[in-house]
């Protein structure tokens, strides 16, 4: 190992990140919610992938898992270790949306989730945030969801995103 490169891998995880990794471990400390998922419900992705009820449903991230990774690299200053990418993943803001609403509309599914697209949500987190829940605006509508509840919905997301820091 060349001299210093211990010190700066050390200093790295100081800082932004070292906070950041520390709030994710809280979240993911806390207990999971207990009972069945129910179609557009909020939560963290390890609580909301670790109950039943998932049937027909894809937990979505919100913002995209691409671009949470990325802002979490970013920060870090290098690769994250598996055991990061778990921790990133688990915490992050997710909703319960129906699998094939999720294939056919989200911005971010598959390989509509670009390079490109990725580096600019993981710049702006919310405002990927934002794109990524308005998508599923009038579904919500046809599911019966009133304006009052969707935007109920859209604030318990970004308190969960304020929570993780963003």
């Amino acid at each position: 190992m060349a001299k210093g490169k211990g010190k700066a891998a050390a200093k790295a995880l100081k800082g932004p990140f070292k906070k950041y990794m520390d709030k994710l471990l809280a979240i993911l400390k806390k207990p999971n919610k207990k009972g069945r998922i129910t179609q557009w419900e909020v939560g963290h992705y390890g609580d909301l992938t670790s109950r039943p009820g998932r049937d027909g449903m894809d937990m979505d991230h919100i913002p995209s898992k691409a671009a949470l990774l990325k802002r979490a690299e970013a920060m870090k200053g290098r690769p994250l270790t598996r055991k990061q990418e778990r921790q990133v993943i688990d915490s992050g803001t997710a909703m319960a949306v129906p699998r094939r609403t999720h294939q056919t509309e989200s911005r971010t599914y598959g390989r509509r989730n670009s390079s490109d697209q990725i580096t600019d949500d993981a710049d702006d987190l919310t405002s990927a945030a934002k794109k990524d829940f308005d998508i599923y605006h009038d579904d919500m509508l046809q599911e019966g969801y009133t304006e009052e509840q969707i935007e109920a919905t859209y604030r318990e997301i970004c308190a969960k995103n304020r929570e993780l820091g963003y």
